[in-house]
């Protein structure tokens, strides 16, 4: 009877029993649908900065919610995790994409809140998700002012505006067009903010008023998970001066975390 070689096991064979090389198996495809589920905090011991955003500058904090909101996303907490199995907490090099502009927070991410890193890697972060910066660059050419010298770069008539470019021509025609569509984003949200009418429909991302309060919900979310609504609101209130985050009525909270519950499940993909 004829049998099948003897064979030892390749030493690249992976260890299915060991859990660090479990983390780095490919994922199923139900595996990954799953990884759109919201993370629980349950059992996790929160600091402030992950539940008290009133500290956040204003100009931040678009950012501070997108960084949030990514954190509560499990496939997003898994990429970052399997990275750093892989290959430490040092960020992607160049060409490789994990998270997108969070890369530059890979180090901090998903552990660290957005208040708790250093400022220094929040403006690089920042920075470094405008990929028109050195591709595209306004300029104020003499034309474009007016009797006063001040340059007339934001008609308000008929949602109309005059802007002038300078553009290094190295960069192939993909990277031009996204630095457009990025540059577009940008000055639309400006003039948004600014009252301007007849420019566009307003942007997905919420208005900074907006934003703060779906962080406090967020912020609600969190402590329910990690604590209760009672301890919550003794946590909130002691450290809050005496208010807490929200009322002391249980449906308050249920009202907080449903709606940073529906925020998220919408801005999950």
């Amino acid at each position: 009877m004829n049998r099948a070689p003897n064979r030892k096991p390749s030493k690249l064979a992976r260890n299915t029993n060991d859990p660090k090389t479990q983390s780095l198996e490919p994922r199923t495809a139900q595996a990954k649908q799953k990884d759109f589920s919201l993370f629980e905090w349950c059992g996790q011991t929160l600091n402030r900065e992950d539940w008290d955003f009133t500290q956040c500058p204003e100009l931040e904090l678009g950012w501070c919610l997108d960084y949030e909101r990514s954190r509560e996303i499990v496939r997003w907490r898994n990429d970052a995790r399997d990275w750093k199995l892989k290959y430490g907490v040092r960020k992607p090099p160049r060409g490789v994409t994990i998270l997108g502009w969070l890369d530059e927070l890979l180090p901090c991410f998903p552990d660290t809140p957005w208040l708790l890193i250093p400022d220094r890697n929040r403006v690089l972060a920042q920075f470094n998700h405008k990929s028109y910066f050195g591709i595209l660059g306004e300029t104020n050419p003499e034309h474009l002012k007016d009797d006063n010298g001040v340059f007339c770069s934001m008609a308000t008539r008929g949602g109309v505006s005059n802007f002038a470019f300078k553009i290094v021509w190295a960069w192939p025609n993909a990277h031009l067009v996204r630095a457009f569509k990025e540059w577009l984003q940008d000055r639309r949200n400006e003039l948004i903010e600014a009252g301007i009418n007849g420019v566009g429909e307003r942007p997905a991302r919420p208005s900074r008023g907006k934003a703060r309060d779906v962080l406090k919900k967020i912020g609600a979310r969190r402590l329910m998970q990690a604590y209760g609504i009672d301890d919550a609101c003794r946590i909130t209130r002691d450290a809050l001066g005496g208010t807490p985050l929200y009322s002391l009525e249980h449906s308050a909270w249920w009202r907080a975390k449903s709606a940073a519950d529906t925020f998220l499940e919408t801005h999950c993909g």
